[in-house]
């Protein structure tokens, strides 16, 4: 298979595991195709041939889940599957452990898609795996967000509000006390960010229902997150469940 890698450069410890897992994965039989960057990091060349994303088989995340959030972009981009090998700390979204590739059989795993969410910002569409978060930019301070989703609504004072996918329902909402809930289930997860009023409990939506939130007051500013990348400061944003869809490849209960 050609495998286009989207790897963790940030520290050279990753950068090592990185290396070890394209070693790895030559050796297996696959061609992996890197970006001129990112190869230059790697080996202080440029990366032979003329290959693409779109002339590889699949997105390969090197990183934990982090990078799969970021490489998940790449792929949904490109229409391509993505797999992830865990080469980090928390690694929930990918398919192999780093220690554990040696055995592995990109033939065997299985394609599942699923739901990702979309947010409007300035212009511009997210597609969104895990979660928009609206968090506060002052420590010492609270921010006072309503949120409107069909006939639910609520006005709450706290640190922030988390909008999530059931992929993104395990992660930092289920942190936050969110619902865990199934791509299956069509929900949109909304859990306030250690919310003053305790009346402000999580709650679960139609996925057919668009997500309002607002800042109510500017006292306090906030910044909007998409699974973890910054987008910009927060004022009023649209969410809803996406057109696309994104195909991650995990191993089968049998693998």
């Amino acid at each position: 298979m050609k495998l286009y890698i989207y790897p963790n450069l940030t520290e050279d410890r990753y950068i090592e595991k990185v290396k070890k897992a394209i070693d790895i994965l030559k050796r297996k039989g696959h061609e992996c195709v890197l970006n001129k960057e990112d190869s230059l990091t790697l080996y202080g060349e440029e990366p032979f041939g003329n290959l693409t994303i779109d002339d590889c088989d699949l997105v390969m995340s090197l990183g934990g889940d982090g990078t799969f959030l970021r490489g998940n972009i790449e792929a949904v981009n490109h229409d391509k599957p993505i797999c992830g090998i865990n080469c980090g700390n928390l690694g929930f979204l990918c398919a192999y452990q780093l220690k554990d590739i040696e055995n592995m059989d990109l033939n065997q795993l299985k394609e599942t898609e699923v739901t990702m969410l979309e947010m409007e910002y300035d212009g511009k569409n997210f597609s969104i795996l895990n979660d928009a978060v609206i968090g506060k930019d002052y420590f010492g301070g609270t921010i006072e967000l309503e949120y409107e989703a069909g006939d639910q609504s609520g006005r709450f004072r706290g640190d922030g509000l988390i909008v999530c996918t059931a992929t993104g329902s395990t992660s930092y909402n289920y942190s936050a006390g969110g619902e865990i809930f199934n791509d299956e289930d069509r929900c949109i997860g909304i859990t306030p960010i250690c919310a003053h009023n305790r009346s402000s409990k999580p709650l679960l939506v139609d996925e057919k229902e668009s997500v309002r939130v607002r800042l109510l007051n500017p006292k306090y500013s906030a910044t909007i997150y998409a699974d973890g990348i910054e987008v910009g400061p927060m004022n009023e944003i649209f969410i809803r469940s996406g057109k696309k869809k994104t195909k991650i490849l995990k191993q089968t209960e049998e693998g």
